[in-house]
């Protein structure tokens, strides 16, 4: 699987301060990569440079060039509401460009937004603004979607329904997704964990293997996902061989070792 993005040896200041030091960074085209670090690790500084915003002299690359094509990544800010400058979800989705009719109207539909797509988008839950920009970058047909702590006013019930469905769009469409967060329970929905600290990415591989190793996640002062702990917690005493991130199919594993 080749790679979307590559960052070979970024070094970034911001007024005199240190962001990145010689960073390396490679995420595989269609896979869904969870981004975490401590606060001030560079997370947010990190998307404004994937998304153009802040120029370096690094050597970067973003679907094998070093310009960034229109409409190539969809972004999800932190504040969606904030961001809103039409006056109907239709027109803050389409934002008067031309777009595929026939897809967004299937999305609309697919989002249980058809019959509200003249309403105030202001007028939207946190979540459902959300949904409002899937759609939006989803009718602009990107190869990568960007979710800059996105979901941090969003309940966990809804929360959970976007990010599978960025994990449906990924496995199903191809698209690449980068959930930039804070909370490690988001790396149980994607595929590759990055880990940014001490101004460089110092992990950069599949979420089993991060999800396995408790002293990691001691030694950056991060809490481990709840689903992870409990599997080390249960094959400490023999009932799981594994780390298992459903909660369901953790309970018919324990229900079929105890026949």
């Amino acid at each position: 699987m080749e790679n979307i993005i590559e960052i070979q040896d970024l070094t970034y200041s911001y007024k005199d301060n240190l962001i990145f030091d010689k960073l390396n960074l490679e995420i595989k085209r269609g896979t869904f990569t969870t981004i975490i670090g401590p606060n001030n690790s560079g997370k947010t500084t990190l998307v404004k440079i994937l998304l153009g915003l802040i120029k370096t002299e690094a050597n970067i690359k973003i679907n094998g060039k070093k310009n960034i094509e229109k409409n190539l990544i969809g972004y999800i800010p932190d504040n969606i509401n904030d961001s809103i400058i039409m006056d109907t979800i239709i027109d803050e989705i389409t934002l008067n460009d031309k777009v595929d009719n026939k897809l967004l109207n299937k999305l609309l539909e697919e989002y249980n937004l058809k019959d509200r797509k003249y309403d105030n988008p202001k007028n939207l839950s946190n979540g459902e603004q959300q949904l409002l920009y899937i759609i939006s970058s989803l009718v602009r047909k990107p190869k990568i979607i960007i979710c800059d702590e996105s979901f941090t006013n969003v309940d966990n019930l809804v929360k959970d329904k976007i990010l599978k469905t960025l994990k449906k769009l990924s496995f199903e469409k191809g698209i690449t997704i980068i959930n930039v967060t804070n909370d490690t329970e988001d790396i149980l929905y994607g595929d590759n964990v990055v880990i940014l600290s001490d101004k460089k990415v110092i992990i950069n591989d599949k979420k089993e293997a991060i999800l396995s190793d408790e002293k990691l996640f001691k030694k950056l002062n991060l809490k481990m996902p709840f689903m992870a702990e409990l599997s080390l917690k249960l094959g400490y005493y023999g009932l799981l061989n594994n780390i298992e991130t459903d909660m369901n199919r953790m309970i018919n594993k324990l229900w079929k070792s105890k026949m």
